[in-house]
């Protein structure tokens, strides 16, 4: 099923991506945890891996798993084009639920109980099963699956987890308040009342990447959200997005997206959305 872009029911260990910065253009994912420890960075928030937990994660975003023992670390994954999950919603006017799982704020956590965690399980597990039989009726039994998914989580949003309170996730939110401008290393030590070394130390630990790191993939972030949802002009959208000149985001964007910004706009225009 070509919509699903990654599909992984109960795996243990390590995943290739912990611990590493990415996203996927024109794609949710969400995660079920069932063992481990650690954080998922989500955009500027930080939550904690929790089992039973369910999150929701706008795939354009910058995201990262960072597990403090990836062997102990179960968890079910689904990667699935937005493009076919927005069209299905649209047809069954739900795209508000959708907006509210993975639009608003690059995603949310939902903290389930043992029972609510099982339903969301059974329907992974369900969809495991069609994948695996490639019958007539996977497309129809996966979509209704997902759908199923995302109709009891939203309905359990009064259990949304909120993300964790911390220096690091306090530094996260000044960067992305200021992402617009340069923001200097000096500028966030005097903001956190940390000396260079431990910050950096203390946030490549908890991230899983640098400042710098953040810093440049945040923006990405957001320049790739202003070509899918906006009409603005490349280069205001390079300005607004905190690059210092529309040459040096086209070479940025270019390096990490392997196509110019005009391309991909093109590649992958979709409707407007809400943030």
């Amino acid at each position: 099923m070509r919509e699903i872009v990654d599909f992984k029911y109960r795996e243990l260990g390590k995943d290739e991506l912990n611990n590493k910065k990415h996203s996927h253009n024109n794609c949710y994912e969400m995660l079920q945890i069932w063992s481990g420890e650690g954080i998922i960075m989500v955009k500027d928030r930080l939550y904690p891996i929790k089992k039973g937990s369910v999150y929701f994660i706008n795939g354009v975003d910058i995201h990262c798993s960072a597990p403090k023992n990836p062997d102990e670390y179960i968890r079910s994954k689904i990667v699935i084009s937005s493009e076919y999950v927005n069209r299905i919603a649209d047809l069954t006017e739900c795209l508000e639920v959708i907006n509210d799982l993975f639009i608003r704020n690059g995603g949310t956590c939902i903290e389930l109980d043992q029972h609510e965690a099982a339903i969301i399980d059974e329907e992974l597990l369900k969809i495991a099963d069609s994948l695996n039989e490639n019958t007539l009726y996977t497309n129809v039994n996966v979509a209704t699956s997902i759908f199923k998914i995302f109709a009891y989580a939203h309905s359990h949003k009064n259990s949304y987890n909120p993300a964790l309170t911390n220096k690091i996730s306090d530094v996260l939110k000044y960067i992305n308040k200021n992402i617009e401008r340069k923001i200097t290393l000096r500028e966030i030590c005097d903001y956190a009342h940390f000396s260079k070394y431990y910050l950096c130390h203390v946030f490549k630990e908890t991230i899983g990447m640098t400042i710098f790191d953040y810093i440049l993939f945040r923006r990405l972030s957001i320049a790739k959200k202003k070509l899918l949802y906006t009409n603005m002009q490349i280069a205001d959208i390079a300005m607004s997005s905190g690059f210092s000149s529309f040459a040096y985001f086209s070479k940025v964007f270019r390096l990490y997206e392997g196509i110019t910004p005009s391309k991909f706009r093109k590649m992958n225009k979709k409707r407007i959305a809400s943030e």
